[in-house]
């Protein structure tokens, strides 16, 4: 029998641990589950719920506030790194204005600044959605401290 490497319940197989929502990964990377089954929201994976997250800040902070959502740690992540990717787009909007003003160069950087982001969630919730915890540079690490902190 298998066990959870974060919490130690048993997890059978399965792909998330079912007391705190970690990933279980084998010798060859994720174990898939009986049937290739994951644990379930309704009819929602942790991996489609983390994806989920990441079309607006709303969905993430509704999955931090509300059960079940957030005893998986999985989703827990994914709503942080959106929450923190969503700070760090606010900060870069009210910077760029700044920039803007003083030149037509500012502007273009700008404009780059923000195609990256847009990559950046793009990814992220793509990631996601393949059931893969990718953490962005930075803020991927604190999202996942928090994440864990959260249990």
């Amino acid at each position: 029998m298998a066990y959870c490497t974060r919490c130690g319940a048993p997890v059978d197989g399965a792909r998330f641990c079912s007391q705190c929502g970690e990933m279980v990964t084998g010798p060859g990377g994720p174990v898939g589950g009986i049937g290739g089954q994951e644990p379930r929201v309704g009819r929602l994976t942790p991996s489609r719920l983390g994806a989920v997250a990441y079309l607006t800040p709303i969905p993430a902070l509704a999955f931090l506030l509300f059960e079940p959502f957030n005893r998986i740690r999985f989703v827990r992540f994914h709503s942080y790194q959106c929450l923190l990717l969503t700070l760090v787009a606010l900060l870069s909007a009210a910077f760029s204005g700044m920039i803007s003003i003083f030149a037509f160069f500012g502007g273009l950087i700008t404009a780059a600044f923000e195609l990256v982001l847009v990559a950046l969630w793009v990814v992220a919730a793509f990631k996601a959605w393949q059931g893969v915890e990718y953490r962005l540079p930075i803020i991927g690490r604190l999202a996942a401290e928090q994440a864990a902190r959260d249990q």
